[in-house]
């Protein structure tokens, strides 16, 4: 929700302010190897699997992604499929889904320790 503030002669719309703590550390620096391995996993898992749409969800450059795509293919954390048309798509593999699982076991942990 935006908070309107009034001025003399207009309305000026300003920034809705963080809903929590994680989204004002989230904005201030840059996210780690891991926090960007969890978006990937959890999005490929909900269904995301086109490259240019992970790109854009998780937003990274190009060059970001298929450096984390590849390392995680790499460890067998994503399968990589390619269809007849030549259209490359993402889906997690079991030892992705565990780690994901884990990853958001951690995180629920995490996000119930008072700060």
């Amino acid at each position: 929700m935006d908070f309107p503030v009034a001025d003399a002669e207009e309305t000026v719309t300003t920034k809705q302010p963080a809903d929590s703590a994680q989204e004002i550390i989230s904005a201030s620096r840059r996210r780690s190897k891991i926090e960007i391995y969890h978006e990937l996993l959890r999005l490929i898992g909900s269904g995301v699997s086109k490259p240019t749409h992970l790109m854009y969800e998780c937003n990274l450059s190009w060059a970001s992604l298929r450096g984390s795509l590849d390392a995680m293919l790499d460890t067998g954390l994503v399968e990589i499929s390619t269809s007849a048309e030549g259209k490359t798509t993402y889906a997690l593999s079991e030892k992705g889904y565990s780690l994901l699982k884990k990853l958001v076991t951690i995180k629920e942990t995490i996000s119930n320790i008072p700060l």
